[in-house]
């Protein structure tokens, strides 16, 4: 874990205030000043302005603390009130409704907002509860005076008040709530039960409708109106509605995947569906194309009938009472209402009357033949399109020309946005020796609509792979944009600018599209169809606000670590405190999951040794020079988890926190840890862990919970009665060293550690023992009965040795002829026995092999052990 700091409370012990412990009860007290406050009654309800508002331990006194997170927030009891001549107006506040019950303090007039308060003649009655909002242990209520977070659980419960007191203009009433006193305004409650709604009773119809409004709302679930949207995006289509629901006396129409809208904002015919049939007509020459039986605008193929064309028709569908046929007009699939065509052929032209033969004339002379006048030429007939289909994306050029259509080629404005926007090319018609491209683009309710033609000179075009149909549910990680091409960057494409908004968001996947080599996925963000790149999904436990609970159950957690690790893992500490974090979610509204998962990842799944010997699972204080000796020790699991939840509250979750950075994994990462992958890493332990359920997270409100700051007061140092690692050393009584320099003894063997005590040059110090962490830097050292520590460099030590490798401890300096009196296991520390001088008391052997006498450890006992497998300390 990186940048971890050390939570240190906001009140010394001495000013530290509650409802038990008040700065002061005065009667009459004088200021510094020697201003004289008088007090008298009031009666109100106040809060403090700000965290910088001071409390004071009298009327005028200089003595006083700063409110903090721990005072504001919150409404206390008025009951007192003290002036002076040219002095300031203070408020007496306090946490308990008897004036004669100890206060916390004095605030001045400009630090605090007040309401009046007054206790009404009690009616009792029965009301119930609306179930929005929250219960409070005081009239007039704020956010650290919540008892129950929410009252939606409560709904139509009955609340029989047993106090009634009005507060400003507005009356709450007090009453009892599952064993819980609770104050609710007015506004929480209501006089009558809420009849509850039945649910909507749904009937399959057949109708084609249209949106008359485009402010008229559309629901995705009619029984709850916070799912509404505005139509605009609807508007000018025609919708096949298949489904019909009654509500609260109201009728809605389903419109496809859109969602349901009341139908009285629909106009809407009876729709007969399409039925297969062969026939041929002819067209009248008067209408348009569709894509749709009874189409608009949005729907048109062509607004060029031919008169006379011919017009195959494969199927017929009826809207209210007018037949629409489907089929082929020269090669173009569309319905036509039957009102456009006919059954009967269009007439030949009548051939021209011969004229008749002259009679010839009598001989002699033979008339000359009469010249034949020229025939009519036939004047050329339009040549009609040659359709193609195509998979393009294209860009219009500087000097393109945009057609309407191709029958009159009448040329269209081209919008500003429209010079950098790219289209979509789905066909291409061919006009003599001119070919064009038709321009689209896709619509917010998923559908094509055709912006014109432009010859193909005209356009950058590009060949792309066909999207294709695809089903999945993935997530969007708030990043990047949605563009309603596959593909696209420029901001005329761009359909919602900024994902930030809908991370965690479920996006059900329709289609997908390969472009230069990167993914793309159709789906609805919203109400609105859209194409994001594959790279803006992710997991959505990495994007999600941590603020939501979790509904795993210590079943899953406990399954979860188990399937992982096998069934060792249930002496493990960390498997021992699973309840601890559904505790600490509840205490603190932070999601129990993910505080799991940070642990397994903190503590490698529980085998760090300061989980296991100091419940530290997040390795606070656990510096990289000293992580097991400095890392901060915590007397229960519970302990360590809520320091832990309290730090994460308070640094990084809560708006305004130093180190705030949004509300979810991927938001804390940024000043949390370096580690770039770690929201990564931890969402993907949580979703091993549990699924991400978006059915419950996406109707689930963030907490809300603001809990009081505890009083924390820890430090690294693992009590004597406690059991300690191996790599922890006490050395036997009487290893001493000379201090070299003037030095300090430090709380922490870290550069930063606070000074304990001070040492003058030529101090001879007793050294209590080390750790293998910091063993080659620090010495550990007693003051009084406080543990410290003093760095090597500054200390000559004097007689301390410890074995290289296993080592025995003989009864003479050799090994010919001696007794074994123990054997000191590797990196065992024992002190060397000294001489009259001070110095080490040494022997050598018949081989010139120096032998140290030392003191056996954890004994009184002597013995002799060679140089060659020992280290001395200097």
């Amino acid at each position: 874990m990186n940048q971890k700091k050390v939570l240190v409370g906001l009140l010394s012990a001495s000013l530290l205030l509650s409802a038990a412990t008040p700065l002061t009860t005065p009667t009459e007290a004088k200021a510094a000043t020697k201003v004289v406050y008088k007090q008298s009654a009031t009666s109100q309800l106040g809060q403090l302005k700000t965290v910088n508002s001071r409390i004071y331990t009298a009327p005028g006194s200089s003595k006083s603390v700063a409110a903090s997170t721990k005072y504001t927030n919150e409404i206390f009891y008025v009951m007192k009130k003290a002036t002076a001549t040219g002095g300031e107006t203070y408020y007496q506040i306090s946490r308990l409704s008897d004036p004669k019950k100890p206060a916390l303090g004095w605030i001045k007039s400009k630090s605090m907002k007040r309401s009046s308060y007054k206790v009404v003649t009690n009616v009792k009655k029965t009301r119930y509860i609306k179930g929005v909002g929250a219960g409070y242990t005081r009239p007039g209520g704020l956010q650290r005076n919540i008892l129950l977070p929410s009252l939606a659980s409560y709904k139509n419960t009955a609340f029989t008040n047993t106090m009634t007191v009005k507060v400003g203009t507005v009356t709450w009433y007090r009453a009892t709530i599952s064993g819980k006193t609770v104050w609710l305004p007015s506004t929480a409650l209501m006089t009558k039960k809420i009849t509850q709604v039945a649910a909507p009773v749904i009937t399959p119809i057949n109708r084609v409708a249209r949106i008359d409004d485009g402010a008229s709302l559309i629901y995705e679930d009619i029984t709850k109106p916070a799912t509404a949207e505005e139509t605009s995006d609807l508007t000018g289509m025609t919708h096949i509605v298949k489904r019909q629901a009654t509500y609260n006396k109201e009728v809605y129409f389903e419109l496809g995947d859109y969602g349901w809208m009341k139908a009285a904002d629909l106009s809407y015919y009876s729709y007969k569906p399409a039925t297969a049939t062969s026939k041929t007509l002819y067209l009248t020459g008067a209408g348009y194309g569709y894509t749709t039986p009874w189409g608009t605008k949005e729907d048109i193929v062509t607004k060029n009938l031919v008169k006379d064309a011919i017009f195959e028709v494969s199927k017929q569908a009826t809207v209210g009472k007018t037949i629409w046929y489907y089929g082929q007009v020269k090669g173009l699939d569309m319905w036509i209402s039957s009102t456009r065509t006919t059954t009967t052929k269009p007439t030949e032209l009548e051939k021209p009357v011969e004229p008749e033969k002259p009679v010839e004339p009598e001989k002699p002379v033979e008339p000359e033949k009469p010249v034949e006048p020229e025939k009519p030429v036939d004047p050329e007939k339009p040549q009609a399109p040659v359709y193609k289909t195509e998979s393009r994306q294209a860009t219009l050029k500087s000097t393109a020309t945009l057609y309407k259509d191709l029958a009159t080629l009448t040329k269209k404005t081209i919008q500003t946005s429209e010079k950098t926007e790219l289209f979509s090319i789905n066909r291409s018609a061919k006009m003599g020796a001119t070919t064009y491209y038709e321009l689209s683009r896709m619509t917010t309710a998923g559908k094509n609509s055709v912006v014109g033609w432009v010859k193909t000179t005209d356009a950058s075009a590009k060949s792309v792979v066909a999207a294709k149909s695809a089903t999945a549910t993935n997530f969007l990680n708030g990043k990047g944009f949605a563009t309603n091409i596959a593909g696209a960057t420029a901001a005329s494409n761009k359909t919602v600018t900024n994902l930030s908004k809908y991370a965690a968001s479920t996006f059900k996947v329709t289609k997908e599209q390969v472009i230069g080599g990167k993914t793309y996925y159709l789906g609805k963000i919203g109400s609105k169809y859209a194409w994001v790149e594959a790279q803006y999904f992710g997991n959505p436990f990495q994007y999600f606000n941590l603020r939501k609970v979790s509904n795993v159950t210590q079943a899953e957690m406990e399954a979860y670590l188990i399937k992982k690790k096998g069934t060792g893992i249930k002496t493990n500490n960390l498997y021992k405190n699973i309840p601890v974090f559904l505790e600490m979610q509840k205490k603190y509204g932070i999601n129990a999951q993910f505080m799991l998962a940070h642990a397994i990842w903190e503590t490698g799944w529980g085998g760090s040794q300061i989980s296991q010997y100091k419940n530290n699972f997040f390795g606070y204080q656990a510096y990289d020079s000293c992580a097991m000796t400095c890392a901060m020790y915590f007397p229960t699991g519970t302990d360590g988890i809520q320091y832990y939840a309290d730090a994460i509250y308070r640094k990084y979750l809560r708006v305004g926190a130093i180190y705030n950075n949004g509300t979810s994994p991927e938001g804390m990462n940024v000043k949390y840890a370096t580690d770039k992958t770690w929201a990564f890493n931890i969402a993907r332990l949580m979703a091993e862990m549990k699924a991400y359920d978006s059915a419950y997270y996406d109707n689930l409100a963030p907490s809300t919970i603001d809990p009081v700051l505890p009083n924390f007061n820890y430090d690294n140092v693992i009590p004597d009665n406690k059991p300690k690692p191996a790599t922890y050393h006490t050395f036997d009584p009487g290893v001493v060293a000379k201090v070299t320099t003037d030095a300090k003894a430090q709380i922490l063997p870290y550069v930063w550690g606070k000074q304990q005590a001070a040492y003058a040059k030529g101090t001879t110090i007793t050294l209590a023992g080390t750790n293998n962490d910091v063993s080659g830097l620090w010495m550990k050292v007693m003051v009084g009965k406080t543990e410290a520590w003093i760095t090597r460099s500054s200390i000559e030590i004097q007689n301390l040795g410890q074995a290289t490798m296993e080592a025995n401890v003989r009864n003479n300096p050799t090994v010919t002829g001696t007794a074994v009196l123990a054997t000191l296991p590797a990196k065992q520390f024992f002190k060397l026995e000294r001489d009259v001088k001070g110095k080490p008391v040494i022997q050598k052997d018949s081989k010139n092999t120096i032998w140290y006498k030392i003191t056996i450890p954890g004994s009184t006992k002597t013995g002799w052990i060679s140089s060659t497998i020992v280290q001395i300390y200097k």
